[in-house]
C-alpha cells in the first residue's frame, strides 16, 4: 500500500478515538513485524538451489536442495508471503480489499489494517487487537508494538520508520527520519 493508506488508516483512528477516555475502549494502533517472513511461506512451484557451504555435502557440485518455503532472494518469495498471510487473516476472519489486496477488515470486531511486506499496521479497540495479537504471536514469531491512548499504554510506535503518535492534539504521522534533510543543508 502506499503512504496514503497509511495516512487514511490512521484518520479514520483518529475520528474514532476519544483522547481523554483511559477506560481502554478507544482505538489504538498495532504494528507488528514478521521476523524472516518468508520462511512461513510454502513454495508454490519447485526450486532449487545449490547446497549451503555448511551442508556435508556441499563439495559434491551434481546435487542441489529443493525448497519446501520460500527464500529471500528468489523469485517467488514475494508473492508466496502474500498468499500466506492473506490466507492467515481470512482464516481468522478478515476481508481482504478489492481495490488492493494488501488492506484488510474484520468488520465484527471493528479492526481494520493494511501490510507492507512483512509489516502489519492495525487499527482496533484494546481489547480486539489484544486478541488479534494472540493470533499473529500463535502463528507467527513477530515483534509487536501498540500505541494510543489509556492508560498503560504507549503514545508511538514505528511503521515503515515513521513514528505514530499519539497526544491530545489527535494522532500524528511522522516522515521516515532517513528521508529528512539533515540541519546542514544536505540530504542522506
Amino acid at each position: 500500500p502506499n503512504i496514503e493508506a497509511a495516512r487514511l488508516l490512521l484518520a479514520d483512528a483518529a475520528s474514532r478515538s476519544r483522547p481523554n477516555d483511559d477506560h481502554g475502549g478507544e482505538i489504538q494502533t498495532m504494528i507488528i513485524d514478521i521476523r524472516r517472513a518468508y520462511f512461513y511461506a510454502p513454495s508454490q512451484r519447485k526450486t532449487y538451489v545449490r547446497l549451503p557451504p555448511e551442508d556435508p555435502k556441499a563439495a559434491d557440485t551434481t546435487l542441489c536442495a529443493r525448497l519446501e518455503q520460500s527464500l529471500y532472494g528468489t523469485r517467488d518469495a514475494g508473492a508466496n508471503w502474500h498468499a500466506a498471510y492473506s490466507a492467515f487473516l481470512l482464516r481468522v476472519g478478515f476481508q481482504q480489499g478489492s481495490a488492493n489486496p494488501c488492506h484488510f477488515t474484520d468488520a465484527l470486531r471493528g479492526i481494520k489494517g493494511l501490510v507492507h511486506g512483512d509489516d502489519f499496521l492495525f487499527t482496533g479497540s484494546k481489547a480486539q487487537l489484544s486478541t488479534l495479537r494472540k493470533q499473529f504471536e500463535a502463528e507467527y514469531e513477530c515483534k509487536v508494538e501498540v500505541a494510543g491512548y489509556g492508560k498503560g499504554v504507549e503514545r508511538s510506535a514505528r511503521f515503515l520508520n515513521r513514528v505514530t503518535g499519539f497526544s491530545g492534539f489527535g494522532i500524528t504521522f511522522e516522515a521516515d527520519q532517513r528521508l529528512v534533510e539533515s540541519p546542514g543543508g544536505g540530504s542522506w
